[in-house]
C-alpha cells in the first residue's frame, strides 16, 4: 500500500479471500483435533484487519465444496492421483479458452504430476487446483494416471 499497488480495499478482499480458504480446507479435514476458542482475542494484526465473515455464509460453502470434492476427488483419484499433459495438437484451440487459472495450472504440470504437487507449486487452494484439473481432464487437455478419461 505504501508504493500505491494495491489500495486498502484490494488488502482486506484478498485477507478475506484468503480467509474463507483456510476455513474452507479445514472443513474438508477427516481427522484431527481441533479446538475452537470464541472468546479469544485475535493477535493485533487479525484486529486490525477488521475481517468480519458471516457464519452461515462460511459453514454453507464449506459444505457445498466438501459435496463437490468428494465428487470431483473420486473422478481425479484425490490429492495423489498423478496428472499428465495429454499430446494437446488437436486441442490447441482449447487452450486458447483457458481461464487465466486454469491456465496457471496447466503450464506449471510436470510430467507425472500429482494434485499435491500442483498445489504446492502453484500456490492455490487444493480445492482450486482439484477442480481446475478435473476441467482440464473434461476438456481432454490432462489425464489421471492409470485411471480412464474423465468426460
Amino acid at each position: 500500500m505504501r508504493l500505491g499497488l494495491i489500495t486498502e480495499a484490494d488488502l482486506r478482499q484478498a485477507l478475506v479471500r484468503q480467509t474463507e480458504e483456510l476455513v474452507y480446507e479445514a472443513v474438508r479435514w477427516m481427522d484431527g483435533r481441533f479446538r475452537i476458542y470464541a472468546d479469544a482475542i485475535l493477535p493485533v494484526e487479525g484486529q486490525s484487519a477488521g475481517v468480519r465473515l458471516p457464519f452461515h455464509h462460511l459453514l454453507l460453502e464449506g459444505m457445498r465444496r466438501l459435496d463437490e470434492w468428494a465428487r470431483i476427488s473420486a473422478e481425479m483419484g484425490g490429492t495423489g492421483a498423478k496428472i499428465r499433459r495429454l499430446d494437446f495438437r488437436d486441442s490447441a484451440e482449447q487452450l486458447g479458452y483457458l481461464t487465466p487459472e486454469d491456465r496457471l495450472v496447466f503450464d506449471r504440470l510436470h510430467d507425472r504430476s500429482t494434485v499435491m504437487d500442483l498445489v504446492h507449486r502453484v500456490r492455490r487452494p487444493t480445492y482450486d487446483v482439484l477442480c481446475t484439473l478435473h476441467r482440464l481432464a473434461v476438456n481432454r487437455l490432462v489425464e489421471v494416471e492409470s485411471m480412464p478419461l474423465v468426460g
